[in-house]
Order: C-alpha cells, then sequence, then structure tokens
C-alpha cells in the first residue's frame, strides 16, 4: 500500500477517534486548563509516529497510550506552577477506561447528555453554559445575580450530579432497548 494511502487511512482513523481521545484527555484532567493543548500535542505526537502504528491493531489503546504520557508531561509544567492538581493517582482511578471512550459511546453519552441538558430548567441551563462556555467568571455572574459564589457553586455540583445520573439513566435505558 502507498504512504499516500496509510496516511489517508491514518487521518481516518485519528478523526474517527477526535472525540474520544478529547474525552480522554478531559478525565484524565479534571478542572484543569490545556486541554486542547494536550489534544493538540498528542495528535501531533501521534502525526510523527504514524509509522510505528500497524494497520489493524487497536488504534484507541495506542492513541490513549501516547495521550496518557502527553498528559502526563502537561500535568508536570502545571504542577510546577502554582495551580492546584489532583496527584496522577487520584486522576488516573477518575479517568474513564478507554473501552468506554470508544466513538459510538462517545456519541451516546453527547446524546444523552443534549438529552438531559433539555430537562433542566432555564436558570440552570444557563449556569451550565456560564460555567463551561462564558469568559465571565462564576464571582461575576454570583455578584449580578445577587448570589454568593459559594451557593452557585454548590447549585453547579448539584445539577453536575443531577446530570451525570440522568445520563447513566438514558444509557442504561438505551442499552436495554438497542
Amino acid at each position: 500500500m502507498s504512504t499516500n494511502n496509510q496516511d489517508d487511512e491514518f487521518v481516518q482513523l485519528l478523526t474517527r477517534h477526535q472525540s474520544s481521545l478529547k474525552a480522554y484527555i478531559i478525565s484524565r484532567m479534571p478542572g484543569l486548563p490545556g486541554v486542547n493543548d494536550a489534544l493538540q500535542e498528542t495528535n501531533l505526537t501521534l502525526w510523527k509516529k504514524r509509522s510505528n502504528f500497524s494497520p489493524g491493531t487497536n488504534f484507541t489503546a495506542w492513541a490513549f497510550a501516547v495521550a496518557r504520557f502527553t498528559i502526563l508531561e502537561h500535568r508536570r509544567k502545571i504542577r510546577s506552577g502554582d495551580q492546584l492538581v489532583f496527584s496522577d493517582e487520584l486522576t488516573e482511578s477518575l479517568a474513564y477506561a478507554p473501552e468506554d471512550l470508544t466513538p459510538d459511546k462517545t456519541e451516546a453519552r453527547h446524546e444523552a447528555l443534549r438529552a438531559c441538558l433539555d430537562r433542566l430548567s432555564e436558570k440552570h441551563r444557563d449556569l451550565i453554559h456560564l460555567r463551561y462556555h462564558s469568559k465571565e467568571t462564576l464571582e461575576d455572574f454570583a455578584r449580578d445575580h445577587g448570589k454568593s459564589a459559594a451557593s452557585l457553586r454548590v447549585t453547579l455540583h448539584n445539577i453536575r450530579n443531577n446530570l451525570r445520573n440522568c445520563i447513566n439513566f438514558q444509557l442504561r435505558h438505551s442499552d436495554t432497548t438497542s
């Protein structure tokens, strides 16, 4: 097979697994900045090492192993700063297993998340949007809405727990109806 065909197949594999790879990185870097940087570095390393990948073998396992080393290096850099970083052991225990992050399972989780977000009240959806999509700080939002930042953190914690439970229910329900 020509190098161009091999490169095309590699790009297709890499593209197909991007959402799984990103979910894996997020699960290993909870609350840390630089997820997109770690993903980009992982992609670059995967591309540079593409000749080491054997077509027909487990691309996900190989890509996640590369991502794991990229994340460890990224976490070391952050740890040398003044930001709180959870231990590698803790993040390892909290991380999704690679088999839970296949493209099909990741898409199913995204669909469940969308359905669960639709069930939230508008106020709670706005708070989630603020936390994950806005440049406004939680403290600014709290002040603008006459709330305390601490109470908003508790509310966010409860919303995330409810979303997690809803997603798990959706996934269990879809497994039994498939």
